[in-house]
């Protein structure tokens, strides 16, 4: 039975007695879950005591671990697991640094990753930790992948679903640093629902599944050719950042048709003019905004044309791309 301490003892000296191996791209907060799992000790219980002298009062998990981190805390996980300070930082969204943006601070708001911060504005759709259903179904061990929380990352390109955010059955949002009884986060924290019983629709556009591969793909390798030029992958998201702007918040929604000369137009189900817009998107307006960006970048010629159509100058495009 997993037990909720209440009377902390201080163990901030003490290592992990069970450290399971971090798993293919698992996150940090999946992995450290799954090492209070281990110990048959809540979540919050576990690094309150391991942590007692430095992140006491739950705050590990009142800020966004993965993309916080420390580097006093990443000291002490490796301390604490033997598992080389290398290998716990890969584990962070700051592992993406110098291939996403050129500098990942550990603001709660960051381009490109998706905000788990709760929040009473029910107008936020597209918030908290995303989930492929099936990937959890077919896990020996269930965990939550780094790029689940990448923000075009919106389909599951093994399975072909959009990702989820919610508890089906309750509404919640997912939280790793809370269980529900004995039962891993596999099941939701809040009513026990099994996440993984959840029947989603095939998406059957092979294109659509090709772009967001090839998002991932421009992260791994750190850059991507344009128009038989390469150019670094924080030159490509600076870009991406710049047209996702021009779509939506701009209304500039005239898409040159890659297949032919015609203009796609965009429509989305919300507009909303805030910095943080994305927070406001459900994941098939998120989807179409990425998608569409990526048809405008992936050539100069695409480009052109966009901002053609759009009565865009070339000034425009390029002044607050930092």
């Amino acid at each position: 039975m997993i037990s909720n301490v209440t009377h902390f003892q201080n163990l901030s000296k003490e290592k992990f007695f069970f450290t399971p191996l971090p798993l293919e791209d698992e996150l940090l907060s999946s992995w450290l879950a799954r090492i209070a799992y281990k110990h048959n000790t809540k979540t919050t219980s576990f690094t309150n005591m391991h942590f007692k002298n430095y992140y006491a009062n739950n705050i590990i998990w009142l800020r966004d671990l993965d993309i916080w981190a420390p580097k006093n805390l990443l000291k002490l996980l490796s301390y604490k697991s033997g598992f080389n300070i290398n290998i716990i930082r890969s584990m962070t969204l700051k592992s993406y640094e110098g291939k996403l943006l050129e500098k990942i601070s550990g603001k709660t708001h960051t381009h490109f990753i998706q905000s788990i911060q709760n929040t009473s504005n029910k107008k936020q759709k597209n918030i908290g930790l995303r989930y492929c259903p099936y990937c959890l179904s077919e896990d020996k061990i269930p965990y939550f992948r780094k790029k689940w929380r990448l923000s075009f990352y919106t389909m599951c390109i093994k399975h072909h679903v959009f990702l989820q955010n919610i508890c089906h059955k309750c509404k919640k949002i997912i939280n790793l640093s809370k269980n529900y009884k004995d039962k891993n986060f596999a099941y939701c924290y809040n009513c026990g629902n099994d996440l993984r019983e959840v029947k989603l629709n095939k998406i059957l556009d092979n294109n659509k599944i090709h772009i967001i591969k090839e998002y991932l793909k421009i992260v791994q390798n750190g850059y991507t050719y344009r128009s038989n030029e390469i150019i670094t992958s924080t030159s490509f998201f600076k870009l991406t950042k710049q047209i996702n702007k021009m779509i939506y918040l701009w209304d500039k929604e005239k898409i040159p048709n890659p297949n032919d000369k015609t203009t796609l137009q965009i429509k989305f189900k919300y507009k909303i003019k805030k910095n943080n817009y994305e927070k406001y998107l459900d994941i098939e307006d998120q989807f179409l905004l990425y998608y569409y960006s990526y048809i405008v970048i992936q050539s100069s010629i695409y480009l052109d044309n966009y901002l053609l159509i759009n009565k865009i100058s070339k000034s425009q495009l390029f002044k607050d791309i930092k």
